[in-house]
């Protein structure tokens, strides 16, 4: 306990200290941001169709972010935490914290939930749940008013929904991937073998139930 007290002091006071934790915050940033996205991408890609797929989810991604920016700026409302009220706007100023209409955590959660919701209807609540809490999260800590959710959810909506009308339901329709011991038969590639192929027959003869 004793070393590794000194140890955690160490470390701890090394990585708290001014210089290298405003370099440690600057280089996570977008490694963090970016996370959610890339292991949704790498799920997407383990499906034969994953070309289809990942483009259909970039399109949204990327079109939210840039409708987010520029609404953010032509609006320019006030945050909350300014204390100024709901009706505080400078748009087209940039100035700080007069971004919060749209908001910006809720229309990426929202695009987000809902993609993964299309990807996997049966599991479609959770992501929706999960979502409206962080909705909800911004609202309790003053970073946005309920309308600013509201909106971005709204946004995420369009956007998704307008994306895949735009695409067409290829690019959200996952094609299965049989994997070896769960019941499937595969072929050469990974495919399933053609209809004559011994594997299959093999395997169907094996399955049948004795009479």
């Amino acid at each position: 306990m004793l070393v590794s007290g000194v140890v955690d002091g160490l470390v701890a006071g090394h990585l708290s200290a001014e210089p290298v934790r405003r370099w440690i915050e600057r280089g996570m940033a977008v490694p963090l941001a970016l996370g959610p996205y890339l292991v949704i991408l790498a799920i997407l890609a383990s499906f034969s169709n994953r070309r289809r797929l990942c483009a259909g989810f970039l399109v949204p991604v990327l079109a939210s972010a840039v409708v987010l920016h520029l609404m953010k700026w032509a609006v320019g409302r006030g945050r909350p935490l300014l204390g100024q009220g709901a009706y505080h706007f400078r748009p087209f100023s940039g100035a700080e914290y007069c971004d919060a209409f749209p908001s910006g955590h809720a229309m990426a959660a929202g695009v987000i939930a809902l993609l993964l919701g299309i990807y996997f209807p049966r599991a479609r609540w959770v992501f929706y749940l999960l979502a409206a809490l962080i909705g909800l999260e911004r609202i309790i800590h003053d970073w946005h008013f309920p309308s600013d959710v509201l909106a971005g959810f709204a946004l995420a909506g369009l956007i998704v929904f307008g994306s895949r009308r735009w695409l067409g339901t290829a690019f959200y329709q996952k094609d299965g991937l049989p994997v070896p011991g769960l019941g499937e038969d595969v072929g050469p590639g990974g495919r399933p073998p053609p209809s004559g192929d011994p594997a299959r027959t093999t395997q169907t003869t094996s399955s049948r139930p004795l009479t």
